[in-house]
């Protein structure tokens, strides 16, 4: 980095920070690449750093919390995904700012805490690559976006090439705007999961992008709006599926929950409702369905989302707050010709029980 961009202190510091990672001068044409580990692949973070040093430039490697890990000591923070995001951005632009970093890779499994590091990179505009821990629909977003580099094979081999390559991202000062663009969106194939979060950041880059951009009867996904979900959530429409479903919710806040009263046989039909699912896969209750045979009278609604192709009614991504609101007995409708997501719960009883049900600040592990 140039450090006559600097004031003289931080110029101090920023000298003594490459002398002790072993840098020699001229410090101008080092560039300092920050490896944020969020998962436990700490071979993948070493291969990341020996790439780095292979390109002449030093690397700084900081673990950064995902949901996961806060959901499990606190089953409450996935009802506040959207702020998890945005501290997991804040984070990021903390450390780009007070360590000088010119580049990033991001090493996670978890699409929330990736979006919310992202969302970071781009504001600040700092060129970053991403090395998800798990090959699933995130990674097909990041190829289709070019955050990734090509033909990444999960090997280690690719690793140390990433580190290779984020340094000449770095020195060509690449920006992460040029890549959020509605035109790769269009060229991203993954599943509804990463298309959602693909939209998020160019919508971030781009605020032409339409909200419904993803609704369209080509990929034959359907948006589901109304009293019980007023910001939305997404139908894969399957053959199978009617047009209309109604029936009565049994609200679970876990999926071992829900798993154990499908498989005892206590739901018969209705719609089963996942709440505090943000950015997890719900495939599991979609099977414990199929395997009582109940496709034809159990639903299921969730703000997670669903990995694998199912017979089972789903609506995933369900956002907004009336959906974290609905309990046990309320009455849902879906229709799917109106695009209508509806609860015989009035407006008013709603807000008595966001009231009700407001969670006090030191509830909150963030």
């Amino acid at each position: 980095m140039n450090l006559n961009t600097l004031s003289p202190s931080a110029k101090i510091v920023k000298t003594q920070q490459l002398v002790s990672m072993g840098a020699s001068e001229p410090f101008s044409d080092i560039k300092t690449i920050g490896v944020i580990n969020t998962s436990e692949a700490c071979d993948t973070s070493v291969q990341v750093i020996a790439g780095v040093r292979s390109a002449g430039s030093v690397a700084r490697e900081f673990w950064l919390p995902e949901l996961g890990a806060w959901n499990k000591l606190n089953p409450l923070t996935a009802q506040y995904t959207e702020s998890f995001v945005g501290l997991a951005g804040r984070n990021l632009l903390g450390l780009v700012k007070t360590n000088g970093l010119d580049g990033v890779v991001i090493i996670s499994c978890c699409q929330e805490t990736t979006l919310g590091l992202l969302m970071g990179c781009l504001r600040i505009n700092c060129p970053v690559y991403v090395i998800p821990s798990h090959n699933h629909g995130l990674f097909k977003m990041l190829e289709g976006l070019g955050m990734t580099i090509e033909n990444y094979t999960y090997t280690l081999a690719s690793a140390f090439e990433t580190g290779k390559q984020i340094v000449e991202r770095a020195v060509k000062t690449h920006s992460p705007k040029r890549f959020f663009t509605k035109q790769a969106l269009l060229s991203v194939q993954s599943d509804i999961s990463g298309m959602v979060m693909a939209a998020k950041l160019v919508r971030a880059n781009d605020t032409k992008l339409p909200s419904d951009w993803l609704v369209s009867k080509e990929n034959g996904n359907l948006m589901v709006r109304g009293s019980a979900c007023e910001e939305g959530g997404l139908v894969k429409v399957q053959e199978n599926y009617p047009t209309q479903f109604n029936g009565q919710a049994w609200v679970y806040k876990t999926l071992e929950d829900a798993d154990r009263a499908i498989s005892g046989g206590q739901i018969k039909n209705g719609i089963v409702v996942l709440q505090n699912c943000a950015g997890i896969n719900i495939s599991i209750i979609t099977q414990a369905i199929e395997q009582k045979n109940l496709e034809s009278s159990v639903a299921l609604a969730t703000d997670g989302y669903c990995g694998n192709p199912t017979a089972v009614f789903t609506v995933t991504h369900c956002e907004g707050t009336a959906f974290s609101l609905i309990q046990t007995g309320d009455a849902l409708e879906i229709d799917l010709g109106k695009g209508r997501f509806n609860t015989n719960v009035g407006s008013k009883d709603m807000r008595q029980r966001e009231k009700r049900g407001s969670i006090t600040k030191r509830e909150l592990y963030f």
